[in-house]
């Protein structure tokens, strides 16, 4: 049959040396093979179970690394969404002022042609101010629109990320448990074979 290091100490010696002392070798040999065949058995169950820890630990570190990544992407994905709402209202700011200001200088345009009652020229100047005012105003729109798209995106991805920290968290809950219950079952054989 097979040794194992299941029947030494650490010290190399057999532990199990005491039980089998007085045995007559010929009259109980079948006594020592099932005695082998268990503590081979036993070395398989306790090789299986070192392999399960190994996977279920391989797969937690898996998890949490996953988990770290999706948190940090969030993270950036914050950082960036707050970025934008800066360059939103700053660019709303900007637009607004020189809005002002233009509003400004067209009034001030306006009274110069009333003094100088050239109409034709303000009149032109008018339609021409309106159609800078009107490709300003297309130009909020379309970052006011740009800026809800990316809200909106940011949203679903903080929705995802939201499922994806509950799902490796699930999954590594569940893998600790398994590891636990295997533990249990492992310390409760090794007593009992211990005893």
């Amino acid at each position: 049959m097979e040794t194992t290091d299941m029947g030494t100490t650490h010290e190399g010696e057999d532990i199990f040396c005491g039980c089998l002392a007085g045995v007559d070798d010929v009259s109980d040999l079948d006594a020592t093979i099932i005695f082998y065949e268990a503590l081979r058995l036993l070395n398989q169950v306790v090789m299986l179970h070192r392999e399960a820890f190994t996977k279920s630990q391989a797969e937690l570190n898996q998890c949490e690394s996953d988990l770290k990544r999706l948190m940090e992407e969030r993270d950036t994905l914050k950082r960036l969404c707050v970025q934008k709402e800066e360059e939103i209202r700053d660019l709303r700011a900007e637009l607004v002022q020189q809005k002002v200001e233009k509003i400004e200088q067209l009034r001030e345009e306006a009274e110069t042609l009333r003094w100088k009652q050239n109409m034709d020229r303000l009149a032109s100047e008018k339609d021409t101010a309106r159609a800078q005012l009107s490709s300003i105003e297309h130009q909020l729109q379309s970052i006011i629109e740009e800026s809800l798209a990316r809200a909106k995106k940011i949203e679903e991805l903080e929705t995802r990320l939201a499922a994806e920290f509950a799902k490796a968290t699930s999954v590594a809950e569940k893998a600790k448990a398994d590891t636990e219950a295997v533990m249990v079952v492992y310390r409760s054989d090794a007593e009992a074979a211990n005893a």
